[in-house]
C-alpha cells in the first residue's frame, strides 16, 4: 500500500507538476490538443471523440497514440539535465 503524506510541499509539487502538463498539452498541435483533451479531460470514449470529429474509431486511436507520444517526448525533453 502506497502511503502519500498530504504535506504543501507534496500539494506545490502535484499543482506544478499539473501546471507543466497542462502547458505542454497547449503547445500540442490543434488536432493532437483536441484528442488529448476530449479524452483525458472530457472523459470522452474514442468512439465519442470519432463521432464528434467526424473520423473513426481507428484514427481516433492512432492520433490519441501519436499525441501522447509526442506529449512524452516534450515533457521528457524539459527535465533533461
Amino acid at each position: 500500500m502506497l502511503i502519500r503524506h498530504d504535506t504543501p510541499l507534496d500539494r506545490l509539487i502535484d499543482n506544478e507538476q499539473r501546471r507543466e502538463l497542462y502547458n505542454e498539452v497547449m503547445k500540442l498541435n490543434p488536432s493532437y490538443r483536441e484528442i488529448i483533451i476530449l479524452f483525458h479531460y472530457c472523459d470522452l470514449s474514442l468512439n465519442e471523440i470519432a463521432n464528434i470529429t467526424g473520423s473513426t474509431y481507428g484514427a481516433s486511436k492512432t492520433l490519441i497514440f501519436r499525441a501522447r507520444k509526442k506529449l512524452k517526448i516534450r515533457l521528457e525533453e524539459n527535465h533533461e539535465i
